[in-house]
């Protein structure tokens, strides 16, 4: 999933203890992410669902930009404002197209949370590299 010659060369001229930053900064994050995402999800607030996705997503693409959780992670951001804007137009949390809508938004959480696991366990073993 990382491109591990990329990520080197786009860190090469960064100090040993930045990149450990960076990988610790994702790291130490994840949880806390994830389980940002699923509240906001569960609680269909997409204000708030839109802007940690989008947090989390520069978080990644700090990490890799061409691996399935940053699409992922890029798709339920952009669902989340399509969402917000349907919902300006009409109050339509009633609306039966709508809540199938957010349920897609769910099913795409699922597909990103376990991607994003994948990704969580290269950095931790990306980041044992740098360590020595």
């Amino acid at each position: 999933m990382i491109n591990t010659e990329a990520f080197k060369e786009r860190y090469s001229d960064f100090d040993k203890e930045i990149v450990l930053d960076i990988l610790d900064m994702f790291i130490g994050g994840y949880d806390e992410n994830i389980n940002a995402l699923s509240t906001h999800l569960g609680n269909s607030d997409l204000t708030s669902l839109k802007l940690t996705a989008h947090a989390f997503k520069g978080n990644i693409g700090n990490i890799e930009a061409a691996c399935p959780a940053f699409t992922e992670i890029d798709r339920i951001e952009t669902m989340s404002e399509q969402l917000l804007q349907l919902d300006k137009i009409e109050d339509l949390e009633h609306d039966e197209d709508y809540q199938k809508a957010l349920g897609e938004v769910a099913a795409q959480f699922t597909l990103f949370r376990n991607s994003s696991q994948r990704l969580l366990e290269e950095v931790k073993k990306l980041k044992l590299k740098y360590q020595e």
